[in-house]
């Protein structure tokens, strides 16, 4: 006996989840000022697959220009950050690498502060 309305597929077309890989992706990227000169990075953890988040890579990143060369700050590795005075008037990135738990990633999410 048919369920109503059921379309049948045949075996041959059927998908397989998990011979799928896929990276997932850090949507919706922003950072905010909070008090003095600190910075907070935010996101969105999205992964196709629905694996939880790894240990997701963040950097911040300086350049002294906008369309400039964007260099690591040394030891500036988690969501938040507090730029220094000579950092003052220079242009600062937040750069995600989402990390699902299976430990595949893709490099998304820059934005400028």
């Amino acid at each position: 006996e048919k369920i109503p309305d059921f379309a049948e597929i045949p075996f041959e077309q059927m998908g397989r989840l998990d011979t799928v890989h896929t990276v997932p992706a850090a949507r919706q990227v922003a950072v905010t000022l909070g008090e003095g000169r600190a910075l907070h990075g935010a996101y969105l953890f999205d992964d196709p697959q629905r694996d939880m988040e790894g240990k997701t890579v963040y950097r911040w990143l300086l350049s002294d220009t906008k369309d400039g060369i964007y260099q690591p700050i040394s030891g500036a590795v988690s969501k938040d950050y507090t730029f220094t005075d000579e950092q003052a008037g220079c242009y600062i990135k937040f750069e995600v690498t989402p990390v699902n738990s299976n430990g595949n990633n893709k490099k998304t999410g820059l934005i400028f502060v």
